[in-house]
């Protein structure tokens, strides 16, 4: 999938979460941003980081315009007890570009990829 950018301003950084047996790290950001043709749409969506790039989220503060680089994720949950399978969808930011004055951008990336490539 291409790169999946969106240009918004912060509205709530989220607590840390440790998830699972394993702890994974998890948290979460609101981002509003306008969408439509001429940018008409007034949208807000929450954006997830984990691992070490939750650590992305402490340079930033409210209100402050980014470029968040994202990936869509999705599982298939299927119920123990048989009930209806379910969909669950993620959007995985795995950079953060801050727009400063006269466009000058900072990308804020970890500091160690763990990309396999």
């Amino acid at each position: 999938m291409d790169n999946i950018t969106l240009k918004g301003s912060i509205v709530k950084i989220k607590d840390l979460e440790l998830k699972g047996v394993t702890n994974f790290k998890v948290r979460e950001f609101w981002l509003h941003f306008k969408s439509g043709k001429n940018e008409e749409y007034s949208q807000t969506v929450t954006l997830q980081t984990t691992g070490d790039r939750t650590e992305l989220l402490d340079k930033l503060k409210l209100n402050e315009v980014i470029v968040a680089h994202i990936n869509i994720k999705g599982n298939i949950w299927q119920p123990k007890d048989g009930g209806e399978e379910r969909v669950f969808n993620s959007l995985d930011c795995w950079k953060i570009e801050k727009q400063g004055e006269e466009n000058k951008q900072e990308a804020l990336v970890p500091e160690e990829d763990d990309l396999p490539f």
